[in-house]
């Protein structure tokens, strides 16, 4: 917990923002059970209800979830062990226990489950599954039927938090095959328990039938197109396949990937980890690594699954390859082309792997003393992980660290993403120089992603460079022209170089595009209002209300132009609505009282310009009027 406490309270990262907002209240429904995660969602529901968007409680809460999850992995860890290891004492127990718990807790990968906030679904997966692991391990010890309900029960609350679990009642046979080997009277007592959880598994199968098989993610279908695809030999290879081939592909990918994960598991290799990581995804069958791979993986069922009656260590060391493999079958669910590799979807395979601890130093003399000083050690690669996540601008400047080159020296096209986060948080830092350096490595490797150039356009306008702002604006209007934001970018523009005739038909054609753009009728109007054409100023003014109607600048300079169109009581409603939502506003209070004086109310008029000298006693406009009124109690 302390090694986190530097950045409980640092910026949510990633797409988080999708997800902590006042929509997110919206699981707050009967229909939400309808849902494949409605338990992870209504955790977060639940808790921006309670404290909003307060990133050190949701990160706090997932500390704790994380912990909790140790303590249930060193529990589960017991109970294994002591059912497999002949001859030892407890304490002996409790310290592989221990040891593998704390590995868990302090493992590196462990940090992009609870540092990024929406991981929230994968942590309660872990925990529902622990528990329902526990708990089926009671229910074979009892034998009652309420505690195969209980399983049952905290199955359906893991995969209802993230599908991950699914592979649960697979877990639970093997369980059953060392722990309690099945007579065939054991077997018939068990035939409505798992029916029971076969179905939980069916019912989450069926939500999300629609996305089995598919691609996941939506930027791969421009790698497939030749005439876009700055990828020609993967777009070439692309082309011939057929969904049913690519789908196998990616099988093959996945499979040999599982031994990295592995591997990451075992040694804290922190170069191979950040928050994004861009994976070279393999597009010939007879790859030697594809085929080594996809072999190896087929064979730790089968060869594991015949060493669960042997020696206890061969036992062991099979459990802890099986539990991991039998997690992982929801990486095949999908093409993953672009995120092929994601170290917090790990994080739930890793309460298998912790069973070897024994294997690995039952002989060794000192175990207690190589126990505390690994995790020591371990400490170490867990803050330097920790330490990326302190900022959203740090973590994206480790995964583009990270990058590396395709077998054909080109960046894999996952790669744009990266690049592209890192530069818009460079951006937001006002180090313009490298942001713009990282958006034109971006577009290098997806120059279909047209919204780099509308950023580098921006921060040229930023830096008031307005020819390359032009330049790289009207890039993105050739590529898109479809794209509202960029006219509205285009009308700003212009309306910066005095270009006033050709920033009125550009915003008009951003409202063409998306008539509910709040922001491109309030500067539409503002510009009608500057041309004295009030009632079209007005009319813009009042559909940006319609779409935002809680801005204060919105208001005022509607109420500003009702008082030049000398429609006083109207002007003085939106005042007072300005000032409603900024009791400070100065400006607000002073014109209020202008327009009260045009309608022959002093006194309104008195008040407003006393309203707008207490919040500045020396506000000159305010002083004046209240000093040239008759009958003026005012002392200057």
């Amino acid at each position: 917990m302390l090694l986190n406490f530097n950045i409980l309270n640092s910026p949510f990262l990633f797409d988080t923002i999708y997800y902590i907002n006042p929509n997110i209240l919206n699981y707050f429904r009967w229909d939400i059970f309808n849902e494949s995660r409605w338990v992870s969602n209504l955790s977060l529901a639940e808790t921006y209800y309670l404290i909003q968007d307060q990133a050190f409680w949701y990160r706090l809460i997932n500390l704790i979830l994380h912990q909790l999850n140790s303590i249930l992995l060193y529990l589960f860890l017991f109970k294994i062990f002591k059912a497999t290891i002949p001859g030892k004492q407890n304490t002996e127990l409790h310290l592989y226990a221990f040891a593998g718990a704390a590995l868990f807790c302090l493992n590196p990968i462990t940090t992009y489950a609870t540092a990024y906030v929406i991981q929230r679904s994968i942590l309660l997966a872990t925990f529902f599954a622990l528990l329902s692991l526990l708990s089926f391990i009671k229910s074979l010890k009892k034998m009652q039927s309420s505690w195969f309900v209980v399983t049952g029960i905290l199955y359906y609350f893991s995969v209802h938090s993230k599908e991950h679990g699914i592979m649960l009642p697979v877990i639970y046979f093997i369980l059953l095959y060392i722990l309690n080997p099945p007579s065939l009277k054991t077997l018939k007592k068990l035939i409505w328990p798992f029916t029971f959880y076969i179905l939980i598994a069916a019912s989450i199968i069926l939500k999300q039938k629609n996305i089995i098989g598919g691609v996941y993610e939506p930027l791969v279908h421009d790698v497939f197109n030749l005439n876009q695809s700055t990828n020609l030999p993967l777009a070439k290879a692309f082309e011939k396949m057929s969904p049913t081939e690519l789908y196998l592909l990616s099988i093959m990918n996945q499979a040999s990937l599982f031994f990295k994960y592995l591997l990451l598991m075992i040694l804290p290799i922190t170069s191979w980890m950040a928050i994004s990581l861009s994976t070279h995804f393999d597009t010939n069958y007879y790859s030697i690594c594809l085929i080594l791979g996809s072999i190896c993986f087929l064979l730790i069922p089968i060869l594991g699954i015949s060493s669960l009656k042997k020696s206890w260590r061969l036992k062991l060391f099979s459990l802890s390859l099986i539990i991991p493999w039998c997690f992982f079958f929801t990486e095949f669910s999908l093409v993953r082309f672009h995120e092929s590799f994601v170290l917090y979807r790990s994080y739930i395979w890793m309460i298998g792997i912790y069973l070897i601890i024994p294997v690995l130093i039952y002989n060794l003399p000192k175990k207690s003393l190589i126990v505390i000083g690994t995790l020591i050690i371990l400490s170490f690669f867990y803050y330097n992980r920790v330490q990326t996540f302190k900022s959203p601008l740090l973590a994206w400047a480790d995964a583009a660290q990270k990058v590396s080159f395709d077998q054909d020296k080109t960046y894999p096209v996952s790669a744009y993403r990266i690049f592209s986060n890192l530069a818009s948080y460079q951006s937001l830092n006002q180090n313009y120089t490298d942001a713009i350096k990282n958006y034109q490595q971006a577009l290098k490797i997806y120059p279909q992603r047209y919204k780099a150039n509308h950023s580098i356009s921006d921060i040229y306008f930023r830096l008031k460079k307005y020819p390359l702002a032009f330049e790289y604006i009207h890039k993105v209007i050739k590529s898109n022209p479809e794209y509202p934001d960029a006219h509205y970018s285009l009308a700003r523009l212009y309306a910066y170089t005095d270009k006033r005739e050709q920033a009125i038909q550009s915003y008009l054609k951003a409202l063409q595009l998306k008539p509910n753009y709040p922001q491109a009728h309030y500067n539409l109007a503002n510009h009608y209002a500057e041309n004295q054409n009030y009632n079209l100023a007005i009319k813009h003014y009042l559909s940006s209300l319609a779409i935002s109607p809680h801005i204060k600048e919105v208001h005022y300079n509607l109420a500003n132009t009702y008082f030049k169109n000398l429609d006083f009581k109207t002007a003085i409603k939106h005042y007072k609505l300005a000032t409603q939502l900024d009791a400070n506003y100065i400006n607000a209070w002073h014109n209020m009282g202008s327009s009260y004086l045009r309608l022959g109310e002093l006194e309104l008029g008195k008040e407003a310009f006393k309203k707008a000298l207490e919040i500045n006693p020396n506000f000159e406009l305010s002083r004046e009027s209240l000093e040239k009124l008759p009958d003026s109690t005012f002392k200057p």
